[in-house]
């Protein structure tokens, strides 16, 4: 029953997978790690991804093979999705389900599934979020998060709640007593002796432990850049509290093609009070459109449009630009489409664009981002319109 509540919530998601962009990611590099015994040792890793998104929410399988020593194993595999409703006003309900195996040693299996329902409120280019995360067998905990776009970046901040299911191999000794047989002149003799018997014992142990993560996403042109620091208490009496951070950069070197490197500390969910998380560095190749290019963002942050340009083509072909830090999907809709939604492409990282069939002079026109609310094109001037929202004006040369 332990694992069965995410998925339960993932399967009922999957319905939204019909129709869906799909996206594709892989992630070949070597670098060095270093263990908490503190011995550094060359590694190799590669990373699938696959993500299925729509504008009201996406599906992700994500996993980490990773060789060191000429073995090769998996060390972490991901499920995850995430629905989100229409806008109700300023709010938003969002529904995501996640559950991760991490395997830290041969004896050991990690297991943290969770349910997360929040409601979020964006204002302008913030917002912030509350809700409750749900594990079988836990009682609800709270979580609460605030987001911003800053231009190119988005800056979040968010506690956590995770679960941890264990299973490891135990090595107990006990002694059993028997009697031993030896020869003698005079004959056999028995005798009473202690034999020392290993057992094998597999344990079970379900703990959970808060957290909070900060994180910075920034992209622009070529270039993606994310960056986070976390943090979370003692699951127990036996484990300490810890901390950790990463960078991960990505450089397109061609379609489709990314150099990436990636450096930091990555924690074991089971350490000893006062043990030091895992470091490593690594540099390699990204396989991946520009969506697969970054890390993908909390399902309750609703990212802003933050910049938009019209530039001719032709006499009558215009290409739209809308700049959109991780966003999922953009649309736009004006007078030139009969207020039909015209979704945009990724170009390059966080530019959306696309070309349309429009004459020049003055046009209404609004923009969408993920599937919340229609609104003004960033940067032009806006009227309210008969539905008592408001459109932009932009006017076209």
């Amino acid at each position: 029953m332990r694992r069965s509540l995410p998925w339960t919530v993932l399967f009922a998601l999957a319905p939204m997978a019909g129709a869906a962009q799909v996206t594709a990611t892989m992630d070949v590099g070597g670098g060095v790690g270093r263990a908490s015994n503190g011995v550094w040792a060359r590694e190799s890793r590669v990373a699938p991804l696959v993500q299925l998104t729509r504008p009201y929410g996406f599906l992700q399988t994500h996993g980490i093979f990773l060789e060191r020593a000429g073995r090769l194993h998996l060390e972490r595999a991901a499920y995850g999705g995430g629905v989100v409703s229409p806008v109700l006003g300023v709010f938003r309900f969002s529904l995501a389900a996640a559950t991760e195996m991490d395997s830290v040693a041969p004896s050991m299996v990690l297991d943290h599934p969770d349910v997360t329902a929040a409601m979020s409120v964006k204002r302008g280019a913030s917002g912030a979020w509350l809700g409750s995360s749900v594990r079988s067998g836990r009682a609800p905990a709270l979580v609460v998060g605030m987001w911003r776009s800053l231009g190119s970046a988005v800056v979040s901040i968010y506690s956590t709640r995770h679960s941890a299911g264990t299973q490891a191999l135990l090595y107990q000794n006990r002694e059993v007593a028997g009697w031993d047989t030896i020869p003698s002149d005079s004959g056999p003799i028995t005798r009473p002796v202690v034999h020392t018997v290993t057992d094998t014992v597999r344990r079970s142990q379900l703990s959970s432990w808060a957290g909070v993560e900060a994180r910075a996403d920034w992209s622009r042109g070529r270039i993606t850049i994310s960056a986070l620091v976390a943090g979370r208490g003692p699951m127990d009496s036996l484990t300490g509290q810890q901390m950790w951070g990463r960078i991960t950069t990505a450089v397109r070197v061609a379609n489709g093609v990314w150099l990436s490197s990636a450096a930091g500390t990555m924690p074991s969910p089971i350490s000893p009070s006062g043990a030091r998380p895992r470091r490593y560095m690594s540099i390699g190749v990204r396989l991946a459109p520009h969506a697969g290019a970054r890390q993908p963002l909390p399902v309750a942050i609703r990212p802003s449009a933050t910049g938009f340009t019209v530039e001719a083509l032709s006499e009558d072909e215009f290409r739209i630009s809308v700049r959109a830090p991780n966003a999922r999907m953009v649309e736009v809709a004006g007078d030139f489409s009969a207020w039909t939604a015209v979704p945009l492409r990724e170009a390059t990282p966080g530019q959306w664009e696309a070309s349309v069939r429009m004459t020049a002079g003055t046009h209404r026109m609004s923009v969408r981002v993920n599937g919340d609310r229609w609104t003004a094109p960033p940067g032009v001037p806006s009227v309210q319109d008969e539905f008592m929202g408001h459109v932009g004006v932009v006017v076209v040369k």
